[in-house]
């Protein structure tokens, strides 16, 4: 038995909601890894060269980049899929498939600063390596591409964030 009416949703991938001067849409991503222990060993496999961005830091278009989670962590976005078996590398990394763990929201516009200030981000004056942060309460990697905000966010809560930033627009 449904015990409410569920009127809340979470935007679905290609979707844009626009309101005064601000746009928001959910990002396609094609391929996401965790990666965790000797990062510079797993990205010069996978990518040498891929950019390491932190905390709305300016990345780039498209993949392949690496969201970097902590010292150790980061969340490769890639443009195609790894020829490189999921688990633990000899080498000293391990690589776990993350393309449902994490949603991307773009946020553009003239009040993009103001509403991550609303979710409590306050855009700091200097880099800081990690792009993981407490956003509307939860954990998100939050980084930059040009004038574009990106969110990722996990999965789960896609609907709560959706609500949010709509509420926020």
């Amino acid at each position: 038995m449904d015990e409410r009416v569920w009127t809340d949703r979470p935007l679905a991938k290609g979707a844009t909601i626009e309101h005064d001067g601000a746009s928001l849409r959910m990002m396609e991503i094609p391929a996401a890894y965790l990666i965790s222990g000797d990062l510079d060993a797993a990205l010069n496999q996978f990518c040498s060269g891929v950019p390491c961005i932190g905390l709305l830091e300016d990345g780039p278009e498209q993949g392949p980049y690496a969201i970097r989670i902590g010292r150790h962590n980061v969340l490769l976005i890639a443009d195609r899929q790894l020829d490189h078996p999921l688990g633990w590398d000899t080498r000293g990394f391990g690589v776990s498939d993350a393309k449902d763990v994490y949603v991307m929201f773009t946020l553009t516009g003239e009040r993009a600063n103001d509403i991550l200030a609303e979710g409590g981000v306050m855009v700091p004056h200097d880099p800081c390596p990690s792009a993981a942060t407490q956003f509307a309460g939860i954990e998100a990697l939050i980084t930059r591409q040009g004038r574009q905000v990106r969110i990722a966010i996990p999965r789960a809560m896609q609907t709560y964030v959706t609500s949010f930033l709509t509420h926020a627009l």
